[in-house]
């Protein structure tokens, strides 16, 4: 059913983004009987505002990663609804100090009953595990004589969800000191049970559709892939430069950009810019855990 839905309503926008629709288990009746959600999803606001109240450091980093969704163009402001043709999410904040780039993390729980009992995780389908296993991932990517690897930037919240949809997204948020206002969250999000499916689903799509004119890319993206990262390499520098370049010129085609590059070759990334790199030191302690390059391949 997630696979027919995807051929069936799956587009492009202008930018070469794709745009989704959420797999309702009955499309035909998504604003029926769902109940009302915004009353609960307030409640739940109101109770983690106030536990972030307590640390107002913790509330301004949270209110930061929020507003970045409206600063980004991931969420817009509408009118409230009270009626089952809208789903409000209860959304909180995860510290996670040990990550590289994101600290504080958005939790969006899909799986919060409405008022008669339903969510809106209940009326989706799930769609298939398409995610490859990381284990062999780094086997086939330590075959390679120079390695790289780069992962894509916020990958799920690159992909649009279509308009129609989009009011099953909605979020309560508050300004520092404002009133509480309603948002809907445009692309696809954590929390919904489905939310796996699309993007590997649409870098699949992004593989076939760039076949013919960037083969290297199409080969990594469908062989060399672990949800949004990165792990190829070649067994020559010459050839591991245009994969990378393929590769980002594919990837970007469908606004998919990519950071945290690294290499056990510092020639392979002679293109990227500094600010894409992941880091100097880690790539110098890359450098040294992995094995040589001499001893990389078949040879």
């Amino acid at each position: 059913m997630c696979e027919k839905n995807f051929l069936q309503t799956t587009t492009r926008d202008e930018c070469g983004k794709y745009v989704v629709t959420l797999p309702f288990r009955d499309p035909k009746h998504i604003g029926s009987g769902n109940g009302h959600s915004r009353s609960f999803a307030l409640a739940q606001f109101l109770r983690n505002e106030q536990r972030l109240k307590k640390n107002e450091a913790l509330k301004a980093r949270y209110d930061s990663v929020i507003q970045e969704y409206l600063d980004l163009k991931h969420m817009r402001q509408v009118l409230p609804t009270h009626d089952g043709h809208a789903y409000y999410i209860p959304h909180h904040g995860v510290l996670k100090p040990e990550s590289v780039t994101t600290k504080l993390r958005e939790v969006f729980n899909a799986s919060s009953p409405s008022s008669n009992g339903t969510s809106l995780n209940a009326i989706l389908h799930a769609g298939p595990v398409l995610q490859s296993d990381l284990t062999i991932q780094i086997l086939k990517w330590r075959y390679f004589r120079y390695v790289f690897s780069a992962d894509i930037v916020k990958m799920h919240r690159q992909i649009w969800v279509d308009p129609k949809h989009t009011p099953f997204q909605r979020i309560l948020f508050r300004y520092t000191r404002g009133e509480i206002r309603n948002f809907e969250l445009k692309t696809v999000i954590f929390g919904v049970n489905c939310a796996p499916f699309p993007p590997m689903r649409v870098l699949q799509q992004l593989a076939a559709d760039v076949d013919l004119s960037h083969p290297k890319a199409s080969n990594i993206i469908q062989n060399f892939m672990n949800v949004d990262d990165v792990l190829a390499g070649a067994d020559s520098t010459e050839e591991a430069q245009l994969m990378v370049q393929e590769l980002q010129d594919a990837l970007n085609s469908a606004g998919f950009p990519l950071r945290k590059w690294t290499s056990n070759q510092k020639e392979v990334l002679a293109a990227i810019q500094s600010d894409q790199l992941l880091n100097t030191d880690f790539s110098r302690s890359m450098q040294k855990a992995l094995p040589k390059p001499s001893v990389f391949g078949r040879r």
